[in-house]
């Protein structure tokens, strides 16, 4: 499956954040703006344009029309932490590497800026994440099944996975996640998944306001 756009991200510790758009709905302005003309049979009498017309269903907020249209972003190179918030959006459908039949993807953990920003931080958060690792290994060696040996295993564990969702839960999830508010990470993916969503289709669709 090839992807449509793919956006890698060098972050602090110089390890990167993928995210690559698998697959999404074809040609999804004009067909969201072909549902919203159905309730009131304005495909016979409306003169907007598909955009006119998505801008104002915006506006109104009337976005189940949103729920019409779908995409599939594969991310990888986030943290576990980041994911367990990722799967709190729960009307997206979500395939995550599994701990139990697979080893982590290296070693290098995800790490926090407030953590990179202080030497003395940065030294305790590295050793406590190399013994992590290595305890992992050791547990392995020793015939540990890996469902078992993952409990040593820390929320910053890098990880890779595929979330589904319809235009509705991807606006939901930029406008809840890409706020001051949001831990670093996860705003900085929100951030970086509106930018992919944008390219491939049009800013205006996942801004909060027209």
């Amino acid at each position: 499956m090839s992807s449509i756009v793919e956006i890698t991200k060098i972050n602090s510790n110089n390890e990167s954040t993928r995210l690559r758009l698998l697959d999404m709905t074809a040609n999804p302005i004009e067909k969201m703006a072909y549902v919203a003309r159905i309730s009131h049979r304005s495909h016979e009498t409306s003169k907007r344009t598909d955009i006119e017309l998505l801008k104002d269903i915006i506006r109104w907020g009337h976005l189940s029309v949103f729920e019409h249209a779908y995409a599939s972003i594969e991310i990888s190179g986030v943290s576990r932490a980041c994911t367990h918030q990722l799967v709190r959006h729960r009307h997206f459908s979500v395939m995550q590497e599994s701990q139990r039949y697979v080893k982590p993807n290296g070693t290098v953990p995800v790490t926090p800026e407030t953590i990179l920003d202080n030497e003395k931080s940065l030294g305790i958060y590295d050793k406590f994440m190399e013994q992590s690792f290595n305890t992992y290994n050791q547990l392995l060696s020793l015939g540990i099944p890996k469902e078992d040996a993952r409990m040593v295993l820390t929320n910053a564990t890098p990880t890779k996975l595929v979330l589904t969702g319809n235009f509705r839960t991807w606006r939901e999830f930029i406008h809840k996640r890409d706020i001051k508010a949001a831990q670093e990470e996860i705003r900085a993916l929100a951030c970086e998944i509106r930018e992919i969503l944008s390219a491939a289709t049009a800013p205006f669709l996942w801004k909060y306001e027209i």
